[in-house]
């Protein structure tokens, strides 16, 4: 959709004090990245624009596809705050005038660029781009885009660990957050099946920030993006239930395994003795059982390629982290599973 420069609101006048005072007090966001050696990102590195550093400036956007998110063209406030829950940190937005689906708050958000300094400050303001827009700033379209979009729907473990997938896809390498094998899993899957990815109704979908200077790089600020959420009616959704998964162990996407423990995978300590996936998903009744059935169930529709379900793989875990089994019951129930395949022999599998 085409994106029209917008004259900037009264409000961001208003707002310019705010950011006189947050530019004093902006807090240093913690390492993306080490004091490693000046490594080249994914491209050649255009030359480093001025930082944009005046609410005033309004900027056109370009043309983007029709499911790309109404944003904002003009600058927007910025800070990078703690770790969050399910991301790598917090993105906070403030001065962002109603009308758009980028609103104020926090959203969450991952680093582009490994190799800034250990510390980085935040840029002050930047502007917000669909990845999928036609004109990226900077070199932001040398980045493997789809890749990243589709871990980014298909990521799994903790926020350390896609963000070391993340790094891997946008720069290579990912020197100071050790890849364990969920980054490495998750790589190879973007690269295997990531290349033709465009986000669908209800998947997420990256927003680049770009602070203008240059894109990519050992520049001054690191360069991040934040996930959002496309609108959709759930029409689009599939799902399968644990009485599918649990007769169809050859099905499972690779990432996970009837034979992993579950407390492990989920990040949890429910169970004592230890279950499996493949035990969790033969658990009947309610309670705890209930939360690990569907948690099971919830956790492959997500992971799995060709599964449109309703959470990513992270939005699973963090509502089986609150027990919230009711929810991803629902999510199971709701929709039809657009599985085949044959059943395997789940007691061979339980048994080991």
């Amino acid at each position: 959709m085409k994106h029209a420069h917008v004259t900037v609101a009264s409000a961001w006048r208003r707002g310019a004090l705010l950011l006189t005072l947050l530019m004093f007090t902006f807090p240093i966001f913690s390492g993306c990245s080490d004091n490693s050696s000046q490594m080249m990102g994914p491209g050649p590195i255009t030359a480093p624009g001025q930082a944009m550093n005046s609410l005033d400036d309004a900027i056109p956007m370009s043309i983007a596809p029709d499911f790309c998110p109404n944003l904002p063209p003009q600058n927007i406030v910025v800070i990078h705050t703690a770790i969050g829950e399910t991301s790598f940190f917090n993105v906070w937005f403030w001065g962002i005038a109603d009308g758009y689906d980028l609103t104020n708050g926090t959203w969450p958000g991952w680093c582009l660029e490994p190799n800034a300094p250990n510390t980085v400050r935040d840029p002050g303001t930047v502007t917000a781009w669909c990845s999928y827009d036609s004109e990226l700033p900077g070199n932001f379209s040398e980045l493997p885009i789809n890749e990243l979009n589709y871990l980014l729907n298909h990521k799994y473990g903790g926020p350390e660990e896609i963000q070391a997938a993340i790094h891997l896809l946008s720069w290579g390498s990912s020197p100071n957050r050790e890849p364990t094998e969920n980054s490495y899993a998750m790589f190879n899957d973007a690269v295997a099946n990531g290349g033709d990815f465009v986000p669908g109704p209800g998947d997420l979908v990256m927003i680049l920030l770009y602070s203008g200077d240059g894109g990519i790089g050992y520049n001054e600020f690191q360069d991040t993006f934040i996930e959002m959420r496309l609108p959709g009616d759930g029409d689009g959704f599939d799902a399968c239930t644990p009485g599918y998964w649990k007769t169809h162990f050859d099905r499972w996407p690779g990432a996970f395994s009837p034979t992993d423990d579950f407390d492990a995978t989920f990040g949890t300590d429910l169970f004592d003795p230890d279950i499996t996936l493949g035990q969790a998903t033969w658990a009947g009744g309610g309670g705890v059982n209930k939360l690990a059935r569907h948690g099971t169930a919830a956790l492959l529709n997500a992971a799995h390629g060709d599964v449109e379900y309703a959470y990513s793989v992270s939005e699973v875990i963090a509502l089986v982290q609150a027990g919230d089994a009711d929810t991803l019951a629902d999510a199971n129930d709701e929709y039809d599973c657009p599985l085949e395949g044959s059943s395997a022999d789940p007691k061979a599998v339980l048994n080991q």
